[in-house]
């Protein structure tokens, strides 16, 4: 553990002698955990007993931590260690996530050129369709998923579905699926307006927000979204 900030390290083992904890040099080379060259500072080692780093990726465990109402609990280098833990293991997804993000703004960009300058191609208007089906999918399985666990439950499904962040995530779609097909239907007419408007600049900030989980971004965008 660094003095400041904290780091955390997924071992696959590690040993007490003496009652010091050690893992091996492999597990705690930290210059893959930056993105820039950082100069090399002392660090201590602690572990969390009896906690693997399977259990931080519980679902359960991240809803308890994210129901808490206080944002104190986070400055413990306990729970602050589990969160790093489990993002680190989970990073795949987010990173698909920044990946489809990132290709659908490029398909609208290439799309929205080709459309103004006469070319009728629709093939990477096709692609953001395709990506943004994808989307549409998987937020269809997670409001199925979410309303059976939450009538198990005995909590209230419509407000929990209809949050600020899951509208967001609907009219996001909404505008999308707008766009698209009367893109597609409209093509002789030039870019169609207001929707792929709509659309291409939804796409460019969802692409900046898949972004904060990052930590050489999240901390400077996060405030100026909540701001």
């Amino acid at each position: 553990m660094l003095c400041d900030p904290l780091r955390t390290i997924v071992a696959a083992e590690f040993n007490f002698q003496d009652g010091i904890a050690t893992v091996k040099e492999k597990y705690v080379n930290l210059s893959k955990q930056n993105l820039l060259f950082a100069q090399e500072v002392q660090a201590t080692l602690k572990v969390l007993p009896g906690f693997s780093a399977q259990d931080s990726c519980d679902a359960d465990l991240l809803e308890c931590l994210g129901d808490v109402g206080t944002s104190e609990v986070f400055k413990t280098h306990a729970v602050e260690a589990v969160i790093s833990a489990a993002w680190q293991q989970l990073r795949i997804f987010t990173a698909l996530d920044i990946l489809w993000s990132l290709v659908t703004v490029i398909a609208l960009c290439y799309a929205s050129h080709n459309i103004l300058h006469g070319d009728k191609r629709m093939s990477p208007l096709f692609v953001a369709g395709v990506i943004h089906l994808k989307l549409t999918l998987e937020e269809l399985l997670q409001i199925f998923m979410g309303a059976l666990r939450f009538a198990k439950e005995g909590r209230p499904i419509v407000a929990t579905l209809l949050d600020f962040d899951n509208l967001v995530d609907y009219a996001y779609l909404l505008a999308g699926w707008m766009a698209i097909i009367r893109q597609i239907l409209f093509v002789e007419y030039g870019l169609e307006k207001p929707f792929m408007s709509l659309y291409c600049a939804s796409a460019w900030l969802r692409a900046l927000y898949t972004l904060r989980g990052e930590s050489w971004m999240g901390p400077r965008l996060l405030p100026i979204f909540f701001a």
